[in-house]
Formats: C-alpha cells, structure tokens, sequence
C-alpha cells in the first residue's frame, strides 16, 4: 500500500482516524478506494495494477515481472500520446 502513499503523498486508509476504525474496516474486507485519493483520478490505469496487487490470494497477484511489463507497456503509452 505504500505505493499509494508514494503517488498521492497521503497515508493508506486516512479518513480512519483511529487504529481502531481502521482495524474494524479492514476487518470487514474494506479496501483503498480510488474515490478517497483524489490527487490520482479514479481512471489512472495505475489503480487496476495496484487493485490486482493487493488480491487476498498471493496466487492470484501479478509476477513483478508482469507488473513491470504493464507499465512499461503504460509509460510508452503515455510518451506515444504525448508526442
């Protein structure tokens, strides 16, 4: 989740003010909802490669491999549409 904190220069899950919200929330499956940072839009592709990421089941998470891939695939994309 640092990654996050990284790209929005704001802490994961900070509308929980105590630990213990925080704890409740997690407990009861809640995960980082694009909606709560707005710094990073809710359609920045950056969001699907950090949402596969964080799925509970390490089996299902992408290699780093295959996160590098995607975003060099990403970073060529966005030099291609700004040229």
């Amino acid at each position: 989740m640092g990654i996050v904190e990284i790209i929005t220069r704001s802490i994961p899950f900070r509308k929980y003010e105590t630990d213990i919200s925080l704890i409740r929330a997690k407990l009861a499956g809640e995960e980082i909802a694009p909606a709560d940072y707005p710094e990073l839009h809710e359609d920045d592709p950056l969001w699907s490669i950090m949402g596969r990421c964080w799925v509970r089941d390490p089996a299902e998470r992408p290699t780093s491999k295959e996160v590098f891939a995607e975003l060099r695939s990403l970073q060529s994309s966005l030099k291609q549409a700004q040229a």
